[in-house]
């Protein structure tokens, strides 16, 4: 439904486009979240972007979390081998 109101509001409302980055960070899709929320960033009223730059740096923070811990993970598992 998100991609839906992006899509009909031609990727010019930063709400629905806050609300799509929210529901692929849910998901579990970090970089599409991050990328996203930088959109409605962009287009956000200038009382808004303060709030929304946070969002993109949780998201950002969440996804490189993601990466270093799976890469730990690979790397004592290669070491038990």
């Amino acid at each position: 439904m998100a991609k839906k109101a992006v899509e009909l509001t031609g990727s010019k409302d930063w709400s629905c486009l806050s609300t799509l980055a929210a529901a692929y960070a849910e998901a579990g899709d970090m970089d599409q979240a991050a990328t996203w929320a930088q959109k409605s960033q962009e287009v956000a009223p200038e009382e808004q972007r303060d709030e929304i730059e946070q969002l993109v740096k949780t998201y950002q923070s969440r996804r490189l979390t993601r990466r270093s811990t799976s890469t730990a993970v690979r790397s004592d598992a290669s070491q038990k081998q």
